[in-house]
């Protein structure tokens, strides 16, 4: 009886690490989507700075089709959102890049970007349903986590 409780857990927990990764694979992988053309990866890019760091002031940027996207106040889990950006949203570089820590030690990557088309949502006007007004008016510029970042070509 004992085996077959240990060989339950065991099972539980591959399946469940199968499902978290198939879920993050699907949320980065990078796909032809109709409304937003060709994307890649902003890691595919070879274009460099002086510093050795990958390059995209101005260049336009799409915000992941499969999810929306947090725009903080400063570059970091730990600060304000200021607005949830519209999955396929365009967003623009300003080319300031910085690096965090998460709470778990993990080291993301921030961009800084201005909000160009698309829609995004005011924190108070979400719900667990989703955004009750998404907005289009003037641009609104914060850092987001670039993973969720895709060069347009």
């Amino acid at each position: 009886m004992k085996t077959r409780t240990i060989l339950a857990v065991i099972l539980i927990g591959a399946a469940l690490f199968f499902i978290a990764y198939r879920y993050l694979s699907e949320v980065t992988s990078v796909k032809r989507d109709a409304d937003t053309g060709s994307e890649k990866n902003l890691d595919d890019s070879t274009k460099t700075s002086k510093s050795g760091q990958l390059d995209y002031a101005e260049k336009i940027l799409i915000v992941n089709p499969k999810t929306d996207l947090n725009l903080r106040i400063c570059p970091g889990t730990d600060c304000d959102v200021l607005a949830v950006l519209e999955k396929k949203s365009h967003v623009v570089s300003t080319g300031k890049v910085q690096s965090s820590e998460s709470d778990n030690g993990a080291i993301l990557s921030w961009q800084e970007v201005r909000f160009e088309s698309g829609s995004y949502c005011l924190p108070s006007e979400m719900t667990r349903d989703g955004c009750l007004n998404w907005r289009t008016d003037p641009p609104v510029s914060g850092w987001v986590n670039a993973v969720h970042l895709r060069l347009q070509n």
